[in-house]
């Protein structure tokens, strides 16, 4: 009978002794086979891989677990205890953006691994990175939240002044054009004249096409950089929880 798995737990805690922060993550998981009944007292294999970015991130760090469900069906493992592949877990700097776990399994006790699943860390492993780095991590955090505000304030400022440009130089061409439009019900009107005011209005039409891409270059910016301040005011928000809770 073919088996499969499923998370029906899932559980993430970083284990602490006496205050102290050593470099691990429990995770338990309830194993099923494809008929949904509990794989119970078998041994199983797992791969644990932190990637950084994205789901389909480099991963940073590789380790495998080879441990026995109980009777229950249930596995424990710590991650960061396991048998390393790549890369070391004690060095993964947390404080970089955004991580996910990997998760292999071979239901057959080996590494041969045909199963696998992928989920966001959020904040469990800033603990770790907030008792690494003590109470410094917040005014860093904050600092970075200051400084992404007032870039924030700056690309805002200059959209604004583009934008005032770009209206000064369409009330230029508009005009030019009107000029055109008189040179031309003149009878004094020459080629020459028509052709520099057309140019002109080009020219300036090319100012306006430039700085309205500048603006929205602004624009994805300031989208980027709200996005960041988000992220870096969720991470500052689990430290200080974690630090409040741990003084």
């Amino acid at each position: 009978m073919k088996k499969s798995i499923s998370f029906l737990v899932a559980i993430f805690t970083v284990l602490t002794i006496a205050a102290s922060v050593p470099q691990k993550i429990s995770y338990q998981a309830v194993v099923r086979n494809s008929s949904n009944n509990l794989v119970v007292s078998s041994g199983i294999g797992m791969q644990v891989s932190i990637l950084e970015g994205s789901v389909n991130g480099t991963a940073v760090y590789i380790e495998r677990h080879f441990p026995t469900t109980n009777a229950n069906g249930l596995v424990t493992i710590q991650i960061g205890a396991g048998t390393v592949v790549n890369g070391t877990f004690s060095t993964i700097d947390w404080s970089l953006g955004t991580y996910f776990i990997k998760i292999e399994y071979d239901l057959n006790g080996g590494a041969n691994y045909s199963i696998s699943g992928t989920n966001q860390l959020l904040s469990v492993p800033y603990a770790i990175y907030a008792e690494t780095a003590g109470n410094g991590v917040t005014a860093a955090l904050t600092s970075q939240i200051t400084s992404l505000a007032t870039q924030q304030t700056t690309s805002n400022a200059n959209m604004l002044t583009l934008q005032s440009q770009i209206s000064s130089i369409n009330a230029d061409i508009t005009n030019i054009t009107n000029s055109i439009v008189s040179l031309q019900v003149s009878s004094t009107a020459t080629n020459a004249q028509l052709t520099s005011l057309q140019a002109n209005v080009t020219a300036l039409q090319n100012i306006v096409n430039a700085l309205q891409v500048t603006v929205i270059t602004l624009q994805t910016n300031v989208a980027s950089l709200t996005a960041n301040q988000a992220t870096t005011n969720t991470r500052l928000a689990a430290i200080e929880l974690y630090i409040s809770n741990h003084p």
